[in-house]
C-alpha cells in the first residue's frame, strides 16, 4: 500500500537529472582542476585488479578516480533511462553504491562484462533487462574477479581477456537466480543480500583459482592526503540532496516520522511508500551523518570510506534511516573497545558504515539487539575475507548475511527483544 503523502510531482527525466549531480559535479572538477595527467592515472586504475582493499585514489589520484567514477556513474544511467527503469529505492541504492564503488574497485571494464552475463540471463528467461538491472548493478561487487583475471593471469593478454570476461559473463548470468534462494538464509534482515551471494560465490571462484596454483595478492593501499576535499566535496553533494528533497516534500520533514518507523527489512522501498522526495532528504541525513561520525573517531577519508558513506546514502531510500542505524553503529564502537584484537579508526569506520547492512534487526526487534549484532558483526567482517580472497567487494555483506543468519532464528526462537512494527508493504 502506497503512503506516499502530498508532495511535488516531478518527470522521470527530473529524477534522472537528480541522480546525475554528483557525477556531474565530478565532470566539472576534473574539467576545471584535473586534466593535467588524467588518462595516465586513470589508465592504471583499469588496469589495477581492485582486489580488497584497494583505493584508487592511491592507485590513480583524486582526478583520475573522479573520472572513474563520471564513467562508472554515467554507464549505469544510460542504461537505466535507455530501458527507462522506474527510479524506485532499489535502483536509487543500487545506481549510488556503482558510483561509491567507483572509488574503491568498479571501473568500466570489470562491470561490463557482468552487466552482459546479465542481459544473457534475460534472453534465456526471456524477460526484460529493466527486470533485473537492479541486481546486475549490485552484482558487480565481483568486478575484481573480472580485472584480477584479465590482468594478473600469466597468460597472453587475449587468455586473459577471454577467462576474465567469461568469469564476469558467468557471475551476471547466475546471480539473479542465486541472489533470490540465499535471501532465504538471513529472512530479509541482511540489506546487502547480494553482497553474501557474492561472497558465496568469490569464494568458489577464489578456490578455483587457488587450486590452480594462482595467488591472490592481498592489497591495503589507502589514500590519506584528500581528506579535507572528500569530506567538503560529500559535504556539499549531500546538502543539496537534503534540499531538493526537501523542496520536493514541499518545504517540509512530512511522512519523515513515517518512514523512520520503518523496521528496513528487505524489501522496504521508502521511495514507493513515502515518496522520493522525503526518501532524498533521509538518504542526505544519512550521507551528513556519516560524514560526522567518521569525522568524530578521526578517520581519515579515503576511497574506501567514501564507498561506505554512499552506500549508507543510497541504501536512505532502501531500508535505512537514522533509527535503524545507529544501533549497529554503536555496537560496533563498542566491539572496538575490546582489546583483544586492535582496530584503528579507519577499520571501525569502515566497518560500522557498511555494518548498517544489519539495520533491520534493530529496526524490527529493537536497538538493544541491533546493539548485539553490530557488535558481532566487527569481529566476523574482520576475518571473513580471506575466504573470497577480497574478490568481493561487499566483504561487510558477506559477514552480515552470516550474522543475521545466525543471529535471527536465535531472536524469534527465544524471543530477544522486542517485536516492532515490521511493515514491509
Amino acid at each position: 500500500m502506497r503512503r506516499i503523502k502530498k508532495e511535488l510531482q516531478i518527470t522521470y527525466n527530473q529524477k534522472i537529472g537528480i541522480l546525475a549531480v554528483f557525477p556531474t559535479i565530478c565532470l566539472l572538477l576534473v574539467f576545471i582542476f584535473g586534466r593535467e595527467e588524467l588518462l595516465e592515472g586513470y589508465s592504471r586504475i583499469l588496469r589495477h585488479s581492485g582486489v580488497l582493499i584497494t583505493d584508487y585514489i592511491y592507485v590513480g589520484g583524486f582526478y583520475s578516480t573522479l573520472f572513474n567514477v563520471i564513467i562508472v556513474a554515467f554507464i549505469n544511467l544510460a542504461i537505466i533511462y535507455y530501458f527507462k527503469i522506474p527510479i524506485n529505492g532499489l535502483i536509487f541504492a543500487a545506481y549510488f553504491v556503482a558510483i561509491g564503488f567507483a572509488f574503491f574497485g568498479k571501473t568500466a571494464i570489470n562491470i561490463l562484462p557482468i552487466y552482459i552475463g546479465g542481459l544473457l540471463y534475460c534472453r534465456y528467461e526471456k524477460i526484460s533487462y529493466r527486470n533485473i538491472f537492479g541486481v546486475m548493478m549490485f552484482s558487480a561487487g565481483l568486478a575484481p574477479l573480472v580485472s584480477f583475471l584479465i590482468f594478473n593471469l600469466n597468460l597472453s593478454s587475449y587468455g586473459g581477456i577471454f577467462f576474465g570476461v567469461l568469469a564476469g559473463i558467468i557471475v551476471g548470468f547466475i546471480m539473479t537466480p542465486l541472489s533470490s534462494h540465499m535471501l532465504k538464509f538471513h529472512d530479509g534482515y541482511n540489506l546487502y543480500n547480494i553482497g553474501f551471494t557474492a561472497g558465496i560465490l568469490g569464494n568458489l571462484f577464489a578456490s578455483v583459482i587457488r587450486g590452480n596454483g594462482l595467488e591472490i595478492e592481498k592489497h591495503y593501499l589507502l589514500s590519506q592526503d584528500y581528506d579535507f576535499e572528500l569530506k567538503l566535496l560529500l559535504t556539499i553533494v549531500f546538502c543539496i540532496y537534503v534540499f531538493i528533497g526537501y523542496y520536493i516534500n514541499l518545504n517540509s520533514f512530512q511522512g519523515y516520522d513515517m518512514l523512520m518507523s520503518t523496521g528496513g527489512r528487505l524489501i522496504t522501498d521508502h521511495i514507493l511508500t513515502e515518496g522520493f522526495g522525503i526518501s532524498l532528504l533521509n538518504s542526505g541525513i544519512l550521507g551528513l551523518l556519516s560524514i560526522a561520525f567518521t569525522s568524530a573517531i578521526g578517520a581519515t577519508l579515503n576511497g574506501a570510506l567514501v564507498a561506505g558513506i554512499f552506500t549508507v546514502f543510497a541504501f536512505g531510500a532502501f531500508g535505512k534511516h537514522p533509527v535503524n542505524c545507529i544501533p549497529i553503529v554503536l555496537g560496533v564502537l563498542l566491539a572496538s573497545y575490546i582489546k583483544v584484537w586492535e582496530f584503528d579508526s579507519f577499520n571501525v569506520a569502515l566497518s560500522a558504515l557498511f555494518g548498517t547492512t544489519l539495520a533491520p534487526i534493530s529496526g524490527v526487534h529493537g536497538p538493544f539487539v541491533g546493539i548485539l549484532s553490530g557488535f558481532l558483526h566487527l569481529f566476523v567482517v574482520n576475518n571473513i575475507g580471506v575466504i573470497h580472497g577480497g574478490m568481493n567487494l561487499y566483504n561487510n555483506g558477506f559477514s552480515g548475511g552470516m550474522v543475521a543468519g545466525i543471529l535471527v532464528p536465535l531472536i524469534h526462537k527465544f524471543n530477544l527483544g522486542e517485536k516492532f512494527n515490521d511493515r514491509k508493504d
